[in-house]
């Protein structure tokens, strides 16, 4: 079974980066469920299925705006950061990507605590990469977005003034 499972998953995979179709997203997240649901939790090929899985959820939120799928993906993403252990360099992408969720979440529902947590796990993204990181600015970059839609949101000063800094 897991290697039908394994397969199916692929072949969706396939489809999707032929065309992000919503049938093709949803039978890719269907398949990669299931592949997921056979993998030990202390595998490190589970960590790259909730990647894959979080990205198709995201992107099927991006198409149909349901907030169920966003949330799975958050869950997903958290996952992922949680199976990362420190040092490992794939970390800081992994703490980016959860940051980008839960910004999501944020202009959505408008929950401080999204905000919040995704500023948090963005700061410890851009601590990861030292300077000089091609991937560093980019990070900073979201950092400072952030800590900017706080200030607007709650006009703190220190808020803007480390958003300049990172900007």
């Amino acid at each position: 079974m897991a290697k039908l499972s394994s397969d199916a998953f692929v072949e969706s995979l396939v489809l999707v980066q032929q065309s992000s179709e919503k049938t093709y997203l949803e039978r890719a997240i269907h398949h990669g469920q299931a592949v997921l649901s056979e993998v030990p939790s202390e595998s490190s090929n589970r960590t790259t299925i909730v990647d894959i899985l979080a990205a198709l959820l995201t992107e099927l939120y991006n198409q149909s705006f349901d907030p169920a799928n966003l949330k799975t993906a958050i869950e997903y993403c958290q996952e992922a950061v949680d199976l990362t252990p420190a040092g490992n360099p794939d970390r800081a992408g992994r703490l980016n990507n959860l940051s980008n969720r839960l910004s999501t979440r944020y202009e959505r529902d408008g929950k401080l605590e999204d905000l919040t947590q995704a500023i948090e796990h963005c700061q410890e993204a851009v601590d990861l990469k030292p300077a000089g990181n091609p991937d560093r600015a980019a990070i900073l970059n979201s950092l400072s977005n952030r800590l900017s839609t706080r200030y607007e949101r709650d006009g703190k000063l220190d808020d803007l003034m480390q958003a300049i800094e990172y900007g």
